[in-house]
């Protein structure tokens, strides 16, 4: 009963506090609302979105075995479970559409900010101070990049129980009982590994703790370090795991093991400090002054070993700024604690982004790393703007401070909109520097994907022009120079980018689609098998050989193809979906299902396998359980032009006739050089008398596809219906001619045919 009264008590006085500061609150909530609520119409970007969400297999089951799954199996996303979790969640609530996922990375952040206000309030007992650092916090533009990236519910994640950690730390301290001592104690332990869950970032917590004891003047004591021990043992082993464990780095063919994740950049301690130093001065002055903001700050280029001028300015002058602000520090007679908590809250929280310990990727600085650090010099700011002055100089100050709050909210809302889409992302990059060879490269691969080739065309020649030995412009150029139907000027891409790197697998892939484009197969079978002596652990390389052999009638060699991807990639579901395709194309409709049932196993949430086993089942005449999987498949894709054409085809069997129109309408929609569905169509037009209506579709399907045979014959029936024997034994015999054997039948009872 004595503990419950405790509780009790507790939540009426966080009742009250709430109820005190009700106003403030709302104010965060409103204008941290506001500023970030243009994030929301934005969709996803190919920057890691793809990795972690639109291609996610693992945030797509919604069940204990698939929670199990992202909590026990490598995903290869880094220790971010609790982050994958929570897009699981959001994956079952609005499936890809990408309205929500922001939404809710917009409450995260509101949801920080609300809770970094009252933290400060806890800590100094100061509400002008916590306000001050809460709004700088929620509308600073740095901070945009951690909210309008889907990817970057990791920061607000994070953040999130690292702020519930320091709370429930506090409150551990503050507490006298040793139960609700021990609870507390739990609680923010638990916060901790939630924290470290959403993104290793959180290895900043214990650091972060003992600041909370210097700022609360608890006596330094072994217990400060017992008391944290959990966290201590938690985060020293898995720093050493990650820094030097077995996996913690790998070379491209992923055999060789480096000892150090320091090795995978080749920067001495020295050019490290540059970097640092840069970093630091960056973070700094972007504080103060958030302007020419870009999401890719590549690293320096070196001439000659030697790093452009302005960082070793930045050494110079992070070696002053560090001691002018030590020096102050210390002469400080007034706040000097609170000053100190600030500014060692930003150097620690930074530190593990100044480059000592190397960072995956291609920035040198980056936006969404100063969404914790930030704090520390929020609340510097406010404590100074608290600090009693005349009247006259305090208005000043305040009326500053509040056209900052404006001008930073504007600039936010604005740069939300830079996050909309791929092609606005690194239009923005460029636009503060044309010559980031990543920025380039990504805008063009943006333009190749939404068919804009001659756009794409211009990114890549522009970083050719810059950047002559970078692989990826030639490989991605090629893939432009491949859909323009320009095949020799691809290969010709592809075998430079191959040049510059023997082992590119990806042009190696490439290169072989554009020879099978050109009906070239032995050519491609004989690049495929050059990569599969370079990569024989490569199971996509072993299923791009299988269609080309397919393609030359070489079924036993497809076949042994197709069973060694599953062999060196017993997972793969897109080994299994293909050889259920073989065996489909290969009549064995028995063994088709088998496999593409085994595909639908280890990967549930492929749209392309539902209409494969659609397409089996039209085949085998079961046309209910064929629309069943059908409509699985155009739910989870409904732009999926095969599955409503598949879908159709149950339909028009099924006697549904209008329905069946429907579909093949919608697939034409979709896709308006479909020559299959134009095909279908017609067969639907000519069963129902509208015999000019299915000329008109099969005229439509052979401009697209020259070889459809099926279509001729079928035209040929039409002109037969109507009378007209010539037209009708000319379609025959072109069908005929194109190898469709039973058109001579037709020819031999109809038509002067010998």
């Amino acid at each position: 009963m004595k503990m419950n009264s405790d509780i009790q008590k507790m939540c009426i006085d966080n009742l009250k506090i709430f109820r005190s500061n009700k106003l403030l609150v709302l104010i965060i909530i409103s204008i941290t609302a506001i500023s970030f609520s243009s994030a929301i119409n934005n969709g996803f970007t190919s920057w890691d979105d793809s990795y972690y969400v639109v291609e996610n297999r693992y945030i797509k089951d919604f069940s204990w075995e698939g929670l199990t799954k992202l909590w026990t199996e490598r995903t290869g996303l880094g220790g971010t479970r609790l982050t994958l979790t929570s897009f699981m969640v959001d994956f079952k609530l609005w499936g890809l559409n990408p309205k929500g996922y922001h939404a809710e990375n917009v409450l995260w952040h509101i949801f920080n900010s609300v809770l970094l206000f009252f933290l400060i309030g806890r800590l100094i007992k100061n509400r002008k101070v916590a306000f001050i650092t809460a709004i700088l916090f929620a509308v600073h533009p740095m901070h945009v990049e951690s909210v309008a990236w889907i990817v970057e519910r990791k920061d607000v994640l994070y953040t999130f129980f690292l702020l519930l950690c320091f709370h429930a730390y506090i409150s551990y301290i503050q507490s006298s009982k040793p139960l609700i001592k021990g609870l507390y104690w739990l609680a923010f332990s638990l916060s901790f590994l939630l924290s470290w869950h959403s993104k290793f970032t959180a290895v900043i917590i214990l650091p972060l703790l003992f600041l909370i004891d210097y700022i609360m003047r608890r006596r330094l004591s072994v217990w400060l370090i017992l008391e944290k021990l959990p966290i201590l043992v938690f985060t020293t082993s898995e720093v050493y795991r990650i820094a030097f464990g077995s996996s913690a780095r790998m070379d491209f063919h992923g055999k060789k093991l480096l000892v150090s994740g320091h090795q995978t950049y080749g920067y001495s301690f020295f050019e490290k400090a540059l970097l640092a130093s840069y970093s630091l001065m960056f973070y700094l002055i972007r504080f103060f002054l958030p302007i020419k903001l870009s999401a890719i700050v590549p690293y320096p280029d070196k001439l000659e070993g030697v790093f452009p001028m302005e960082y070793y300015l930045a050494f110079g002058l992070a070696i002053i700024s560090l001691t002018v602000i030590a020096v102050s520090l210390l002469r400080m007679k007034e706040k000097r604690r609170e000053y100190v908590f600030g500014f060692l809250f930003f150097l620690v929280s930074i530190s593990v982004f100044l480059h000592f310990v190397s960072i995956k990727g291609v920035v040198v600085v980056a936006d969404r790393y100063t969404y914790v650090p930030y704090i520390g010099l929020s609340f510097m700011l406010g404590v100074f703007l608290n600090k009693p002055r005349s009247e006259k100089l305090n208005q000043l100050l305040w009326t500053a401070f509040i056209l900052l709050v404006v001008v930073f909210s504007v600039s936010s809302f604005q740069r939300n909109k830079v996050w909309k889409n791929d092609i606005s992302l690194y239009s923005n990059v460029l636009e503060n520097n044309p010559n980031v060879k990543e920025a380039l490269n990504n805008r063009g691969n943006a333009y190749n994907a939404i068919g804009k080739y001659e756009l794409a065309l211009a990114d890549f020649n522009k970083g050719l022009e810059q950047y002559p030995g970078y692989k990826s412009f030639y490989n991605n150029r090629a893939q432009a120079f491949f859909q323009l139907d320009s095949f020799e000027l691809a290969l010709l891409d592809l075998d430079k980018a191959i040049s510059l790197d023997p082992g590119y697998m990806d042009a190696y892939l490439n290169k072989g689609q554009v020879l099978i484009s050109m009906e070239e197969y032995e050519r491609a079978i004989s690049v495929y098998s050059e990569a599969i002596d370079m990569a024989p652990y490569r199971a996509l390389i072993y299923l791009s050989r299988a269609n080309a052999y397919f393609e030359l009638d070489l079924q036993e060699e497809a076949l042994a193809d197709f069973q060694k991807a599953i062999e060196v990639y017993p997972r793969s579901y897109r080994a299994y979906y293909e050889l259920g395709r073989w065996y489909r194309q290969n009549k064995d409709l028995k063994q088709a299902e088998v496999n593409l049932e085994k595909a639908r196993e280890l990967n549930p949430f492929f749209p392309e396998i539902y209409n494969e086993i659609g397409y089996v089942y039209n085949q085998a005449q079961s046309f209910e359980k064929a629309r069943e999987h059908l409509n699985k498949a155009i739910e989870m894709n409904p732009f999926l032009a095969k599955a409503y054409n598949n879908r159709g085809i149950s339909l028009f069997n099924l006697g549904e006739a209008d329905a069946a129109l429907l579909d093949f309408n919608k697939a034409i929609d979709i896709d308006s050089t479909f020559a299959e569905a134009y095909s279908n169509r017609g067969n639907l037009s000519a069963a129902g008398g509208e015999f000019e209506q299915a000329l008109d579709d099969y005229e439509q399907a052979i401009s697209f596809s020259s070889e459809d045979c099926i279509s001729m014959v079928n035209r040929g029936n039409v002109y037969f219906q109507l009378g007209n024997m010539a037209a009708a034994c000319e379609n025959w015999q072109k069908a005929l001619d194109c190898g469709f054997q039973q058109a001579g039948g037709l020819l031999e009872a109809y038509c002067d045919y010998k």
